[in-house]
């Protein structure tokens, strides 16, 4: 796995999280939100349900894939996408996270229910972390931002491979690598647990965070964020 994430900026790893967790997650998520009609981000899962605190494969893989020792936890969520045209445009996570540096930040995602093609799964541009970021970081943004997408050839953009999971399966990309979803074909709602991790050795560049975000991101003596808020795994 950690070969391939390395070149490719993504990987699956296949059932990485035993069926009866799975579905307890899925009992709970459910019961947060029963009956989505729109494509649904719910932060924070973990502060409402300790059934949602990171795995054990979180902090697992999160270091095999990014070849770190230890990694913090950023933040979770789940996504809920019920049928119809819900997308989730082409983006890049670095804009939400480039004030840590190095840019060594992963999304680890749970599927609780088949994420395919035809339930509207994530798909990846496959070594595109190696593409150079620059811009702005919009760490509230509630705004997908598309970074260079824009940049990126009809051809690159063709050449998208989609990211299909069964429950229990564990998909892993880059905050570098540009990625997105489209409709979900099926009657089916999509639900994804979602942890967002971090090398503990990233240090915070407050020259990128936006004025009145200091509070948000307390550091250490050595700019490491702070680990009483951001929790080792």
């Amino acid at each position: 796995m950690e070969r391939f994430f390395a070149k490719n900026g993504w990987a699956v790893v296949r059932q990485a999280v035993a069926p009866e967790v799975v579905a307890a997650l899925d009992v709970a998520a459910t019961r947060l939100v029963p009956t989505p009609t729109a494509l649904v981000q719910l932060p924070a899962p973990r502060t409402l349900d300790a059934v949602f605190a990171p795995g054990a494969h979180v902090g697992r893989l999160g270091a095999q894939a990014l070849g770190c020792e230890r990694v913090q936890l950023l933040q979770d969520g789940l996504l809920f996408k019920p049928p119809g045209d819900h997308r989730v445009e082409w983006h890049r996570d670095v804009t939400y996270t480039g004030y840590l540096r190095p840019p060594a930040t992963i999304s680890v995602r749970l599927a609780l229910t088949p994420s395919t093609v035809e339930t509207g799964c994530l798909y990846v541009l496959g070594r595109s972390h190696e593409t150079p970021w620059s811009g702005d970081t919009d760490v509230f943004g509630d705004i997908i931002a598309p970074g260079a997408v824009a940049d990126l050839s009809p051809a690159e953009l063709d050449a998208a491979i989609p990211v299909e999971l069964e429950p229990g399966d564990v998909s892993l990309h880059h905050c570098l690598t540009f990625h997105g979803s489209f409709e979900n074909r099926s009657s089916q709602v999509t639900r994804v647990l979602v942890t967002h991790v971090f090398d503990a050795a990233c240090t915070v560049d407050e020259t990128l965070l936006p004025e009145g975000a200091r509070a948000h991101f307390t550091t250490d003596d050595d700019g490491h964020l702070s680990a009483t808020r951001f929790p080792l795994l």
